[in-house]
């Protein structure tokens, strides 16, 4: 029996409180301090957002050059709809997927990521938190 742990089987959780926002707004999100692997990420939200093209929120997880990891866009031709309470997992950018097709977001070391919450018209954040499933490689 192997005592090498496993660190894809024992991920970490980072949540990251946006609470109910008014305006666009740029909250520190994660350091990755060492090379990572991001698995899901997930907005709540605790109120519902139609899919609409003209009230609608963005959500973007991206590094401090801009480059996007993971984004969320609630217009009707992008990922649609947020459920009251229930977690919406963000797409993921495919330039920033690892090579060995695990579908898993990889950080290099040394990253800091940001969270980017853009809203339009009446489409609000209202007490949400954006949760960040990872594990160092």
């Amino acid at each position: 029996m192997s005592s090498v742990m496993n660190n894809e089987l024992n991920p970490h959780v980072v949540l990251v409180p946006i609470g109910t926002r008014a305006a666009t707004v740029t909250l520190p999100g994660l350091h990755a301090r060492k090379k990572l692997r991001i698995k899901k990420v997930h907005l709540l939200n605790g109120a519902g957002i139609t899919a609409d093209n003209t009230n609608f929120l963005q959500v973007s997880l991206q590094d401090l050059l801009a480059v996007e990891y993971a984004t969320l866009d609630t217009r009707a031709a992008n990922q649609g709809a947020v459920v009251a309470n229930t977690a919406k997992e963000l797409a993921k950018s495919v330039g920033k997927l690892a090579t060995d097709n695990s579908g898993e977001l990889e950080v290099p070391a040394l990253t800091n990521l940001q969270l980017v919450v853009t809203k339009n018209g009446t489409a609000v954040p209202t007490d949400a938190t954006l949760s960040i499933e990872y594990y160092p490689l």
